[in-house]
């Protein structure tokens, strides 16, 4: 007969797990047939929520830590899996990162761990040897999701920084052919600074976003690097990217104003305010994978 509680921990049940472990404590120190026990299960499928249960309910953690299965594996070797977080819903490009931090979270948040790097099993692979074996293809495939993203998000950062460098030297009401400054310096001259000040934003953050783009594409995408460097990297190009576009709009909108077209004025602000409620959905769609672990990374860290 199958141990319901490792049955219930493979399947990521976790009532059931707390419930059984509420009423029989003693039951958690039981194994599978594989020599595993329920803490090895839990790194395995990357549970998070049954892993932070264990930390806190079991007494002899330590112990079960320490224990090497059937083939050799260690805790180690078991968190160097290929896997996702049951928890959060992964695209290929960023299960990679989910990994690797799972891998540095196990490994640094018990210390005594350490020792078991270089610890190798019947088939003499050690935990990291494993990970890199094990997340090879998935290191390729998200390598080229994220290069092919970036190539196209880098287009349209040269887009966005072309078209408005254009417009810092178009200012709405012409130039005076006398003076050759602008006509509406004297008129509308707040109105023109925040003009300006709008296109001149957009200028530095799709600058500032090329800038994180290119520094993505030339990674030498090692696996450590998918652990922070990447994923602030990309969030960061992301952010840039849409305050440029919510400035481009802005300048746009700031645009008729100067010209003193009241029918387009208000076309432009409904324009604004749907512009901005679009680009801010695609936004967070896009990135908030990305800042969801972002956050968990943080969290953990404060545990090492």
């Amino acid at each position: 007969m199958k141990n319901p509680l490792i049955e219930a921990t493979k399947n990521g049940i976790d009532e059931l797990v707390i419930g059984i472990l509420e009423k029989f404590p003693y039951a958690a120190y039981g194994y599978d047939e594989n020599g595993k026990n329920i803490l090895h299960i839990a790194v395995e499928q990357k549970d998070r929520i049954l892993y932070n249960y264990f930390m806190k309910k079991i007494i002899s953690k330590k112990d079960m830590l320490a224990d090497v299965d059937n083939e050799g594996n260690t805790i180690l070797h078991l968190a160097a899996s290929l896997g996702t977080t049951p928890r959060v819903l992964l695209g290929r490009l960023n299960q990679m990162t989910w990994d690797i931090c799972w891998f540095t979270r196990v490994l640094y948040e018990h210390k005594f761990l350490e020792h078991f790097l270089d610890h190798e099993n019947i088939d003499g692979k050690t935990a990291r040897d494993l990970f890199i074996e094990n997340h090879s293809n998935l290191k390729e495939q998200s390598e080229k999701a994220l290069k092919d993203m970036n190539n196209s998000l880098m287009v349209v950062s040269v887009l966005i920084g072309t078209v408005n460098y254009t417009a810092l030297f178009t200012i709405p009401g012409a130039f005076d052919g006398k003076t050759g400054l602008p006509v509406l310096r004297h008129t509308n001259e707040h109105e023109l600074n925040i003009f300006n000040s709008y296109v001149t934003m957009t200028l530095i953050c799709s600058l500032f976003a090329l800038i994180m783009m290119l520094s993505i594409q030339l990674s030498r995408f090692r696996s450590s690097d998918f652990y922070v460097s990447l994923p602030l990297r990309f969030f960061f190009a992301m952010l840039t990217l849409f305050i440029s576009l919510i400035s481009t709009v802005l300048a746009c909108s700031e645009a008729c104003v100067l010209e003193a077209m009241t029918d387009v004025q208000v076309m432009a602000w409904w324009t604004l305010l749907s512009s901005g409620v679009v680009l801010g959905l695609i936004f967070v769609d896009t990135v908030y994978l990305t800042v969801t672990y972002i956050g968990f990374a943080a969290l953990w860290s404060l545990y090492y």
